[in-house]
């Protein structure tokens, strides 16, 4: 087989793929399931700081348990979007952050209270 007669059938091939990719439908429950990744990232890294904090002796076990029961509280947050109607809605996943921010800040200041920004 001559190679002029390769090259439609391999520009066929690699005009597939592309193709297929490129529809314009947006994914439905794709944000909903991206702000649910988020948060639980969030609060694993959240999670993962104070325990560090405490096993570097940064953190009281006081200043842990106090930061634990934020988290806490953002994870029951996370809970009661979730139970009203299976799903965080993107003002419920702002107002998560929002509060996840917060404790991240707290984390850093009570590792760090030397350093004020």
């Amino acid at each position: 087989m001559k190679t002029h007669h390769l090259l439609p059938v391999l520009a066929a091939l690699t005009l597939l793929p592309c193709g297929a990719q490129s529809t314009n439908t947006p994914q439905k429950g794709r944000g909903q399931e991206a702000r649910q990744n988020h948060i639980d990232r969030r609060e694993a890294n959240l999670e993962k700081r104070i325990d560090q904090g405490v096993a570097k002796g940064k953190l009281t076990s006081e200043q842990a348990a106090s930061l634990e029961g934020k988290l806490d509280q953002i994870k029951h947050g996370e809970a009661q979007a979730l139970q009203n109607d299976g799903k965080i809605t993107r003002k419920e996943g702002r107002e998560l952050n929002r509060e996840a921010n917060q404790l991240s800040h707290a984390v850093r200041q009570a590792k760090h209270p030397s350093k004020r920004k």
